[in-house]
């Protein structure tokens, strides 16, 4: 089973590996066919920090920098928690980056997703798939895109949020929500949380997720 490939032109290779949704399997499929070459992409590579073992849902390696992508959700992941893991994870520099979309968003808005990562991450995706991904997305959903990330420039974890149409199963119109969390190696939101636990000495989750961080 591969749970870790490099992207190479000269031959086309899944990532087979293990996962825990399908919504994990379909992202896979797709994400591959956007990444260049010599890119590494990953599933489920334990990462230890002093708080416990963690295993990402996909990370992406090149240049020496990574990217991890997790698929929150419901079922999966729980908001307090998850702030804890990332901020154990780039405080002791396992990764660079960490970005969140969930599951909703990945079934109806993958090209949303898609094009969140470029605009964010250009440097992980082939030149062709710089053309082509603002392509799967809705104009008015890029512009919107494009106006959150100028304004606030993902300094530390942020919240992309706005809403736009979508057909289901049934065809009928309904209103939803996009939700992007990302987190950087600076000095932000996640740096709180890892100074407090070393701080105060504490290194137990269920301890952590007790405390309020103001």
């Amino acid at each position: 089973m591969k749970s870790r490939i490099e992207i190479s032109e000269e031959y086309y290779q899944e990532l087979e590996g293990p996962f825990d949704s399908i919504i994990e399997i379909e992202f896979a499929r797709e994400i591959c066919k956007y990444l260049k070459e010599g890119v590494i992409i990953e599933t489920q590579q334990e990462l230890s920090t002093r708080l416990g073992n963690f295993r990402p849902d996909f990370s992406l390696l090149f240049d020496e920098k990574k990217l991890i992508i997790e698929l929150d959700g419901k079922e999966h992941h729980k908001g307090s928690r998850d702030l804890w893991r990332d901020a154990f994870i780039l405080g002791e520099k396992k990764s660079d980056y960490i970005i969140r979309f969930t599951g909703k968003d990945i079934v109806h808005n993958l090209g949303e997703c898609l094009y969140i990562l470029i605009k964010l991450h250009p440097e992980y995706f082939s030149n062709r798939s710089l053309k082509n991904i603002p392509n799967l997305l809705d104009g008015e959903n890029k512009l919107e895109i494009d106006k959150r990330i100028a304004e606030n420039e993902f300094g530390f974890l942020d919240l992309l949020c706005f809403e736009f149409m979508y057909t289901n199963e049934t065809l009928e119109r309904q209103r939803a929500y996009f939700e992007s969390k990302y987190e950087k190696q600076s000095d932000g939101y996640w740096k709180k949380y890892f100074d407090f636990a070393h701080k105060n000495g504490i290194f137990k989750m269920e301890k952590l997720i007790e405390q309020k961080i103001l």
